[in-house]
C-alpha cells in the first residue's frame, strides 16, 4: 500500500469527530477470508494528540487502554513541553474531544474501567537504594471534561524489585492495572504475584474511595510460581482474572511463563484458580504462554504460546511456521480448549467474545465468530490498511468489535504529515464498515455474568460520528437472548462514579497445590448486604413517550440480620428516575435472604441523566446503586421525493425506532396498512407508489405509537397532479416541524 494523504496541511485539519480529522485508507481494500475476497473501507485516527487534534501530545506513545464504547483512551507518553521528561499518562475523550494527563508526572502503564471513568496506574518512587512503584487510581468523570485531572489516589506501593531472591539483572518495568467495568476491582502484577483490589460503597458526590487489597495470588501454584507476567485482564464485575506466572528471577519475566485464571463466585466460597495453558496431564507448558485476554463476562480467555506440548494441540493447526507462535482459546464454560490461530500472537478479544485481533509478521487480523461467541465457524480477514501497523505494546477492542486501538510508529501508512511521524503514535481503526458479514451491527449475547441489567428497549441513535449515526453502549442482559448495538462513540454519560458493592474479603490465600481446577480458600463472608447489579444501565428512551424498569436485588451475606427502614431513589433534580415496587423497606433480611425493587426509568428531556438508590438500613449505614440512562429524542420521518403525482414511486425514511421492532405504516385515504421490521440501526426505508387518482393535497403517514416506547410518528407528503416539484411540510404527532 503506498503512502496516502490524510491532511492537506499541518494547520488545516478536518473536523469531524471532536477535534480530530480521520481518513479513510487505500478507499476500498481488498482481503482474504473462509469465504472468499472481500472489501472493507478502514478509517484511521490519531488519538495521541493534543486536545486540538493538530499535534501529538508528545513522544513515544504506547501502552493505550480503552473503554468499552472505544470513546475513551488512556495511554503513555513524553510531554511535548518537556520531551527529555519521563513519561506520565494522558487521557484522550474522543467524544469531548479533549487530551488531558494526570498530575503525576511520571507515570506509566494505564489501565481503565469499561465505563472509561476510572484509570489506574503505576508512578515510580522511593530512592535509587530502594525503589518503589504505586499503583494510583484517579476518577475523571469526577472532573469537568478538559480540566486538569489531579494526582492519583494511592492504592497500593510495592518495592520495585523483590528483596529475594535477588534480581538478575535490574528491573523498570511496570504493569498496566485491569479493572472492572465500574471500576470497583482492580487486578495489578507486581512482577512477583498478582494483587486484587475492591473498594467499599461510596456514596453519591466522592471523589473516589480507596481500593482495599483483598487476594493475592500466585505463590501456591505448583510448580512454584516466583515471577508474574505484566499482562492480566479482569471480567467485568471483578470475580475472574486472566494472569502469566511461573519460575523465575527477574520481575515480569516468569520462564517459562503459564496463564492461569483465579476466579471466585458471587456466593461465599472459596476462590479457584484454574491452569488454561495445561499438558494433556494437566501439568504446566514447559513452553512460555502469554498475553491472557478475557471476554467480559470470563467465559472465553485466549492467550499466545509456544509450548507444543499443551493439550490444545491437536485440536488446531500448529504448523506455519514451525515454532512460530499460535493462538489458543478456552471456553471456561464449555470446558473446552483448542488452538485457534498459528503464526499469531497478542490476541485481543473483544468484550462480547465474538470478535479477536491477533498480529502475525507486523499486521493486525481480525477473527470473527459467525456462530456466537464458540468461533466453530470463524472468518479469519486481513484489515487493510493495518498490514504494516506493527503495534509497539499490542491493541485492545472496543466491546462490540468496532474499534481496535493501537499503537505504531507506522504513521507513514495513515498520514503524509511529517508532525505524526516523531515515533510511535496511538491510532483508532474503525473496523465497522464489513460487508463479510463478520462484524456487523448487532450481536446477539446468550450468557453474562456482567453486572450491567436492562429491559428490552430500543436502540436509539444519539450522535454522528465520520458521517455515520452510532449509538451509545447497551447494557447486556441475562437469558433470554439479547440484540446489542455495536460497540461505539455515545456522548459523556456519567456525570459522578457508578457505585458497585463487593465485601472486603481477607488477603491472602492458602489451600492444596494441584493444577488445574485446584481450589484455595481465604475470602471471608462479606460484612454488609449487597445492592446486585451494583450500576444500573438503561438504554435509550424516547423522552415522555419511553419508560423502562430494571429490578435490582439487595442480598444479606453478612452473619447478622439486616433491617431495611427506607428505600429511596434520587433523580438528581431530573425527575427522570422514580421506584415503583418496593418489596424492601420494613424488610429483615437475615443470612442469605434476598429482597427487590423495580426502578422505573422515563426521561423527561432529551441528554445523559443520573441518579442513585438507596437502601437505609438500620443500623444507620446505606448501600447504594448508581442509576444511569439516556433521554433520546422521538423517532422521525423523512420522504423522497418531497412532493409526488400520482403514480410516482416514494420513499418513507424512519429514525430512532427500536431496533427490531415490527411498526405499522398508514397512509390517509389508503386502506392498507405496511408492517415493516425495523432495522439494528434503528431505522427502516419503505417503497410505496401513489395510487392513480390520488386527491391533490397533504397525505398524512402515520407510524402508529407502541406503549412505553414510543408515541405516534406522523408526517405530511404533498401529493400533486402536476408534478413532482415543490415543498413537503413534515410534522410530528404534536405539530412541530420534523427533521431527519
Amino acid at each position: 500500500m503506498g503512502t496516502q494523504t490524510w491532511f492537506t496541511s499541518s494547520r488545516r485539519r478536518a473536523t469531524v469527530l471532536g477535534a480530530c480529522a480521520v481518513a479513510v485508507i487505500g478507499g476500498i481494500g481488498v482481503f482474504g477470508s473462509s469465504i472468499g475476497a472481500q472489501t472493507v473501507p478502514v478509517v484511521v485516527e490519531p488519538v495521541s494528540v493534543d486536545s486540538t487534534g493538530t499535534l501529538p501530545v508528545g513522544t513515544d506513545h504506547s501502552s493505550p487502554a480503552l473503554s468499552d464504547t472505544g470513546a475513551v483512551v488512556a495511554f503513555e507518553a513524553t510531554d511535548a513541553a518537556n520531551p527529555s521528561a519521563p513519561s506520565r499518562v494522558w487521557i484522550r475523550d474522543r467524544t469531548a474531544g479533549t487530551t488531558t494527563p494526570v498530575a503525576d508526572l511520571v507515570s506509566a502503564a494505564p489501565g481503565m474501567s469499561g465505563n472509561g471513568c476510572l484509570v489506574a496506574y503505576s508512578v515510580p518512587g522511593g530512592s535509587n537504594a530502594a525503589p518503589t512503584v504505586s499503583l494510583r487510581v484517579v476518577d475523571r468523570c469526577a472532573t469537568s471534561s478538559g480540566q486538569a485531572l489531579p494526582a492519583g489516589t494511592v492504592v497500593d506501593t510495592v518495592p520495585a524489585v523483590p528483596t529475594s531472591p535477588p534480581p538478575a539483572a535490574p528491573v523498570d518495568d511496570y504493569a498496566a492495572p485491569a479493572l472492572s467495568f465500574d471500576g470497583s476491582t482492580i487486578a495489578w502484577s507486581t512482577g512477583s504475584e498478582i494483587r486484587r483490589y475492591v473498594r467499599p460503597a461510596v456514596l453519591p458526590g466522592a471523589v473516589i474511595a480507596d481500593h482495599v487489597r483483598v487476594d493475592s495470588f500466585d505463590v501456591e501454584l505448583t510448580p512454584s510460581a516466583a515471577m508474574t507476567g505484566a499482562d492480566v485482564d479482569i471480567s467485568d464485575d471483578g470475580t475472574a482474572v486472566a494472569f502469566v506466572a511461573g519460575p523465575g528471577t527477574t520481575p515480569f519475566a516468569p520462564a517459562p511463563g503459564n496463564v492461569y485464571v483465579w476466579s471466585s463466585s458471587a456466593a461465599p466460597a472459596a476462590p479457584t484458580i484454574e491452569l488454561l495453558s495445561r499438558t494433556t496431564a494437566g501439568a504446566p507448558g514447559a513452553a512460555s504462554s502469554g498475553s491472557p485476554t478475557m471476554s467480559a463476562d470470563g467465559s472465553l480467555v485466549l492467550f499466545d504460546s509456544t509450548s507444543t506440548d499443551l493439550a490444545a494441540i491437536g485440536t488446531g493447526p500448529v504448523t506455519d511456521p514451525v515454532g512460530a507462535p499460535f493462538v489458543v482459546i478456552v471456553d471456561r464454560v464449555g470446558r473446552g480448549t483448542r488452538v485457534l490461530v498459528d503464526d499469531a500472537n497478542r490476541p485481543a478479544v473483544s468484550g462480547d467474545g465474538r470478535h479477536v485481533a491477533y498480529e502475525r509478521a507486523g499486521a493486525i487480523r481480525m477473527l470473527s465468530s459467525t456462530d456466537g461467541t464458540s468461533f466453530t465457524t470463524i472468518t479469519d480477514r486481513e484489515i487493510d490498511g493495518l498490514g504494516a501497523a506493527d503495534p509497539v505494546t499490542g491493541s485492545v477492542l472496543s466491546r462490540f468489535g468496532r474499534w481496535i486501538v493501537f499503537d505504531s510508529a507506522q504513521g507513514t501508512e495513515w498520514t503524509d504529515d511529517v508532525e505524526f511521524h516523531n515515533g510511535a503514535m496511538v491510532w483508532a481503526a474503525d473496523l465497522r464498515a464489513s460487508d463479510d458479514g463478520s462484524v456487523v451491527d448487532t450481536t446477539t449475547t446468550t450468557t453474562t455474568t456482567t453486572t450491567l441489567v436492562a429491559s428490552n428497549p430500543p436502540t436509539v441513535p444519539t450522535t454522528t460520528v465520520a458521517g455515520e449515526v452510532v449509538r451509545p453502549p447497551v447494557a447486556v442482559t441475562p437469558s433470554p437472548a439479547t440484540t446489542v448495538p455495536l460497540g461505539t462513540l455515545p456522548p459523556p454519560r456519567f456525570s459522578s462514579p457508578p457505585i458497585t458493592q463487593f465485601p472486603r474479603q481477607s488477603s491472602g490465600s492458602s489451600g492444596s497445590s494441584g493444577s488445574f481446577g485446584s481450589t484455595f480458600v481465604g475470602s471471608s463472608t462479606p460484612a454488609f448486604p449487597l445492592v446486585q447489579p451494583g450500576t444500573v444501565v438503561f438504554e435509550p428512551t424516547v423522552v415522555v413517550a419511553g419508560r423502562r424498569t430494571a429490578t435490582v436485588s439487595l442480598s444479606n451475606p453478612a452473619a447478622r440480620t439486616a433491617t431495611v427502614v427506607a428505600t429511596r431513589v434520587d433523580a438528581a433534580g431530573s425527575g427522570a428516575f422514580s421506584l415503583i415496587t418496593d418489596n424492601c423497606t420494613g424488610q429483615s433480611l437475615a443470612t442469605g435472604a434476598t429482597c427487590t425493587v423495580d426502578v422505573q426509568f422515563a426521561p423527561l428531556v432529551v441528554g445523559a441523566a443520573n441518579g442513585v438508590l438507596t437502601f437505609d438500613l438500620a443500623d444507620g449505614t446505606a448501600v447504594s446503586a448508581a442509576l444511569v440512562g439516556d433521554g433520546s429524542a422521538e423517532p422521525t420521518l423523512d420522504v423522497v421525493p418531497e412532493v409526488a403525482a400520482p403514480g410516482q414511486v416514494v420513499t418513507v425514511f424512519g429514525a430512532g425506532f427500536p431496533a427490531g421492532a415490527v411498526v405499522e405504516l398508514s397512509r390517509s385515504g389508503v386502506a392498507d396498512v405496511d408492517q415493516l421490521t425495523v432495522d439494528p440501526d434503528g431505522t427502516f426505508a419503505h417503497v410505496f407508489v401513489v395510487l392513480p387518482n390520488t386527491p391533490s393535497g397533504p397525505m398524512t403517514l402515520t407510524v402508529a405509537a407502541q406503549p412505553d416506547l414510543f408515541g405516534d410518528v406522523a408526517g405530511e407528503l404533498l401529493v400533486s397532479g402536476r408534478s413532482a416539484s415543490g415543498a413537503a411540510v413534515f410534522r410530528d404527532s404534536i405539530g412541530s416541524s420534523l427533521t431527519r
